[in-house]
């Protein structure tokens, strides 16, 4: 219930004013109170978020490299993210995976546009 309550207070300087350093800041404390927490998972993926937003696309993706994606409500929006970035940043194999997994999903709707785009990038 306390790592609840905490997760809690974290997302709420992000969801009421999108206040990245706060959050940031609220989150490493977050993380270091909690390192095993339940609420692991949310974290990385909101700190992933807060990155995406800044245009820190590097960091967002050391934090999306490490977190398994298998199941989670978000898990095709952030696998077409993360083989995105892969791509971008010179790691087509990687990339590929990720995308390829997403067009497995589904091939009409916005993610596989934008996995089909991104595999247009790799050779």
């Amino acid at each position: 219930a306390q790592e609840s309550r905490s997760f809690a207070s974290v997302i709420e300087p992000w969801h009421r004013a999108h206040d990245a350093n706060t959050t940031l800041r609220m989150l490493d404390e977050h993380e270091q109170r909690y390192p095993r927490g339940i609420m692991r998972l949310e974290s990385r993926v909101l700190r992933a978020d807060i990155y995406l937003a800044q245009a820190r696309e590097r960091e967002a993706l050391v934090v999306l490299d490490g977190l398994s994606l298998t199941g989670i409500p978000r898990a095709r929006e952030l696998q077409t993210t993360r083989g995105e970035l892969r791509i971008k940043f010179g790691r087509c194999a990687d990339g590929k995976r990720d995308l390829n997994e997403v067009l497995v999903k589904g091939l009409a709707d916005a993610q596989a546009k934008r996995a089909v785009q991104a595999l247009s990038r790799c050779p």
